[in-house]
């Protein structure tokens, strides 16, 4: 996998414009109901307003796609001192 195909943005978006606030990783884990996650720093998800986030991956072609992820999904860290989180991507 190229590096191009395992990073996406993270941020909001509205009728007009995505607006990104950080960047997120894309990764593969067996855990529950998860497969396909993202990996991203817990602030930026805190700082995006909304109940909901949106993860815009950049294709080989320079395509893009924008999906939706509910913040109430994302698993962070008892200690607050990790600054990971992580998002079900689907």
């Amino acid at each position: 996998m190229c590096l191009r195909q395992s990073v996406a943005f993270v941020g909001a978006e509205n009728e007009r414009r995505f607006n990104r606030y950080g960047m997120a990783l894309i990764g593969l884990v067996t855990y529950g109901d998860y497969g396909i996650v993202i990996v991203t720093a817990h602030q930026v998800i805190e700082d995006i307003p909304g109940e909901t986030i949106s993860v815009r991956p950049n294709r080989k072609d320079g395509s893009s796609d924008t999906r939706k992820v509910v913040k109430i999904s994302v698993i962070t860290f008892k200690d607050l001192a990790i600054d990971l989180c992580f998002a079900g991507y689907h």
